[in-house]
């Protein structure tokens, strides 16, 4: 999962870490922030802390670069890992 998110904000939709934290903050519509730490650890493995947020990373990786069908394996590799 950390690999693949790793692998696609650099190589696919071309994101820095504080671009891709900024984007999923904006998602989250203010509601909280998302930092560079906390993609960093999403990136080692660790899923994000809970659906919204991840509802939230799921949206922008959905508006940039992969199919619907991608961002569901996506999700349940997160899920996978969480069990």
């Amino acid at each position: 999962m950390g690999t693949f998110l790793r692998t696609w904000r650099e190589e696919w939709a071309r994101l820095s870490r504080a671009q891709l934290a900024t984007a999923v903050s904006h998602q989250l519509g203010g509601r909280r922030e998302v930092t560079v730490g906390m993609v960093r650890w999403w990136e080692a493995g660790q899923p994000p802390a809970d659906t919204e947020e991840l509802d939230a990373l799921l949206s922008v990786m959905r508006g940039r670069a992969l199919s619907a069908a991608e961002v569901e394996r996506f999700r349940r590799a997160v899920y996978a890992a969480c069990i």
